[in-house]
């Protein structure tokens, strides 16, 4: 019989959240990031933000995935990322992507 954490471990989704990011696109046809849902620690280490737009960044910056399935930002970034300007686009990127790996679909993303 399977112990309880070896049913945990096998019913993880780690299928990639295809999610078009045109305001990112800077002269590109189109730009697509890919999403990760998160694991518990990367809630926990969304939780040490201190208000919502660091929460968003947080999760974005752990679930944030190239096409290959590789992180694009780590851990280390995120005072740059909040602080050199960008945070308004970046957030509502980050934003949407939280309601995708909650399980939104896109269009219901995009409208929230």
């Amino acid at each position: 019989m399977k112990s309880f954490l070896a049913r945990a471990k096998a019913s993880r989704d780690d299928t990639l959240i295809p999610m078009p990011v045109p305001e990112l696109a800077a002269g590109e046809e189109d730009f697509t990031i890919y999403l990760r849902r998160p694991a518990v620690r990367d809630s926990d280490y969304a939780s040490l933000a201190s208000g919502a737009v660091e929460r968003n960044l947080r999760l974005f910056i752990r679930c944030a995935r190239d096409a290959d399935g590789n992180r694009l930002v780590q851990d280390e970034e995120l005072k740059e990322l909040m602080r050199d300007g960008g945070a308004a686009e970046i957030n509502s990127v980050a934003y949407r992507a939280a309601h995708l790996v909650a399980g939104l679909t896109v269009e219901e993303a995009v409208k929230n």
